[in-house]
C-alpha cells in the first residue's frame, strides 16, 4: 500500500520549463525511502508536493489516501498535523532557544499540557543527544548543532510522515551515525523520507527514489531495496 502517489504530475514555476512532467511513482507505507538526485534536480520540490506546500501544475499527489492537490484548507491542515519537514535550511528562531524553538511548534499546534510539552522536549533532546545544549541560544550553535535541532524539531511527537532535506549535510561523522541510528528507531511509527545526493546514505533505505536527468527531461522512479 502507498502512503504517497504521485499520478501524472507536472510541475512548473514558470510557463517556459517543467521541474517535473508526468511523474507517476507510489512510495511504500513502511520504513524509509531516499529520494535521490543530483543538487539542483527538484529533490526539494518532491517534498512541497508531498508536504502540500506547493501544488503540482497538473495531476495529483495522494497523500494517506487524501489528494492533497485539491484538499480544502480544513483537510490540508489535517495532513499537515501528520506530516513534520525539514529543510537544508534551520530555521531556527533567532531570538529565542533550544527549548523555546521546540516548545512553540508544540504551543501552538497541539493540546498537549505545558508539563507534556516538557516530557517530550526532554525526550527528543535525549534522543539527539543534545540535552547539553537546551538553553542556548541559536547564534552559540555549531553548524552540526543548529542542524540537529532543526532535525529534532521534525521528530517531535513522532508524526505519520517525516520529510528530511539533506538531513546529514552540515553533520559531523559522529551525529550522521547518529541519525542513521534515530531514523532506523524510528522506521516502526513514522514513515521517513529523505533527500540526499550522496548515495552512501542510501544504505538506510528500504526503497529509492531516483530523479534523473535526461535529454528528455527527467526521469522518476522507485526502486525496492
Amino acid at each position: 500500500m502507498a502512503i504517497v502517489e504521485f499520478r501524472d504530475v507536472y510541475l512548473s514555476y514558470n510557463s517556459y520549463h517543467y521541474v517535473f512532467e508526468s511523474v507517476n511513482v507510489k512510495i511504500p507505507n513502511i520504513g524509509i525511502t531516499s529520494v535521490v538526485a543530483n543538487p539542483g534536480s527538484g529533490k526539494t520540490s518532491f517534498l512541497k508536493l508531498i508536504k502540500g506546500i506547493i501544488k503540482p501544475t497538473r495531476g495529483r499527489v495522494i497523500v494517506m489516501g487524501s489528494d492533497i492537490s485539491s484538499a480544502d484548507k480544513l483537510k490540508l491542515m489535517n495532513i499537515h498535523s501528520l506530516v513534520s519537514i525539514h529543510f537544508q535550511d534551520t530555521f531556527l528562531i533567532s531570538n529565542v532557544d533550544v527549548y523555546n524553538n521546540l516548545a512553540l511548534p508544540l504551543l501552538y499546534n497541539t493540546d498537549l499540557s505545558q508539563v507534556e510539552i516538557d516530557k517530550e522536549i526532554d525526550r527528543i533532546l535525549d534522543i539527539f543527544d543534545i540535552k547539553s545544549i537546551k538553553y542556548e541560544m541559536p547564534f552559540n550553535l555549531s553548524p552540526s548543532q543548529a542542524k540537529l535541532v532543526s532535525l529534532a524539531r521534525a521528530f517531535l511527537k513522532s508524526p505519520r510522515i517525516i520529510l528530511l532535506d539533506e538531513p546529514f549535510s552540515s553533520l559531523d561523522s559522529y551525529y550522521r551515525a547518529r541519525l542513521m541510528e534515530i531514523m532506523e528507531d524510528f522506521r516502526e511509527v513514522s514513515k521517513i523520507i529523505f533527500t540526499t545526493s550522496d548515495s552512501v546514505f542510501i544504505g538506510i533505505s528500504d526503497s529509492v527514489v531516483s530523479i534523473v536527468d535526461t535529454e528528455n527531461g527527467k526521469e522518476v522512479f522507485l526502486q525496492m531495496g
